[in-house]
């Protein structure tokens, strides 16, 4: 049996999601790779299609490579709108990396 579903009325001691602050996250794994999901899977296609001796595979690696770059690029546009975030003065900041980790200039 489950339990019955909380009132609406009840009072929680948790806030809800409409007063939860958001922020962007630049410590840890993040200050040095921006998308580490993504450049896991990259890393996991190029290693196996080099353990494989598949080019055909290392071809198709850096085809997803390139569609995720694209898409970490909207990401970074967006990130910046929402959290209002500025780069640092020298052009780089934690959410410019690429998906291989390295930074671009911006």
């Amino acid at each position: 049996l489950l339990p019955p579903p909380p009132s609406s009325s009840s009072s929680s001691s948790q806030p809800s999601s409409k007063h939860i602050k958001k922020t962007l996250i630049t410590t840890g794994v993040y200050s040095y790779i921006r998308h580490p999901f993504y450049t896991g899977i990259f890393c996991t296609f190029a290693g196996t299609s080099i353990v494989l001796r598949s080019v055909h595979r290392l071809l198709i690696a850096f085809v997803y490579l390139s569609i995720v770059q694209y898409k970490c690029r909207v990401e970074e546009k967006e990130l910046i709108q929402f959290y209002d975030y500025d780069y640092d003065s020298d052009g780089e900041s934690s959410i410019s990396g690429s998906v291989s980790g390295s930074s671009i200039s911006g």
